[in-house]
């Protein structure tokens, strides 16, 4: 449809015009009824002009897609700044990884925040506003969803935190469930209450260390 070009003189021996950004607005579907439109930001980089290759788009807005940050997949990385942390939020493009509060990212996704005694803090919070006993908080699933079959799609292991009482202001009681599974979404096999008694294969522990297997308890500490 159209477009801003903006260009200006480098510092070369002979100076020359060079452009150095493009704003291009396109049509995605013209249909009447369903038109989209697409707005493509390029930026020269590395000597390329902003108009020489796919690598300089950094930035594309459509109807179709909404909001897309390198979407040519070019070595270009994401980054947001707070007012006292240059990488509150960083994608590492070299890596394909995510950092909060890192610039270079170790893992997949890496978190690095607080010092001495406190550390980096994950905080998973229901937005449920009145909690009763059954009530899951948060949980951490672990699968292989990728992979072919029925089975094996499923959870195959997961970290539950599950409210075992009305919460109030003197009451949070909470258990921490850990599940697994063998041919089956995983079900739990270990629990910790929130009076600090551990159960295996049973979920009302009344010892530090509560063991039952086949609904017979086996071992009381």
């Amino acid at each position: 449809i159209g477009g801003i070009v903006f260009k200006g003189m480098n510092d070369d021996t002979t100076p020359a015009l060079f452009e150095f950004g493009r704003i291009f607005m396109d049509m995605v579907d013209e249909t009447a009824g369903t038109e989209d439109g697409r707005l493509i930001f390029n930026i020269a980089k590395n000597g390329q002009a902003a108009s020489s290759s796919t690598n300089t788009e950094m930035l594309r807005l459509s109807g179709t897609n909404g909001f897309q940050f390198n979407f040519n997949k070019e070595n270009h990385d994401f980054e947001v700044r707070g007012a006292n942390n240059n990488n509150v939020l960083t994608v590492d493009a070299s890596t394909d990884r995510v950092g909060i509060g890192v610039a270079e990212p170790s893992s997949a996704l890496e978190i690095q925040d607080g010092l001495t005694t406190t550390g980096a803090v994950l905080t998973l919070s229901t937005k449920e506003p009145s909690v009763v006993a059954n009530d899951v908080l948060g949980q951490i699933n672990f699968q292989a969803p990728l992979d072919t079959g029925a089975d094996s799609d499923l959870v195959g292991a997961s970290i539950q935190a599950l409210a075992t009482d009305t919460f109030s202001d003197t009451v949070n009681a909470t258990d921490l469930l850990l599940k697994t599974g063998a041919s089956e979404t995983a079900t739990e096999k270990m629990r910790i209450t929130s009076a600090g008694n551990v159960g295996i294969g049973e979920t009302s522990p009344d010892a530090p260390l509560h063991i039952t297997y086949g609904g017979v308890d086996e071992v009381l500490f």
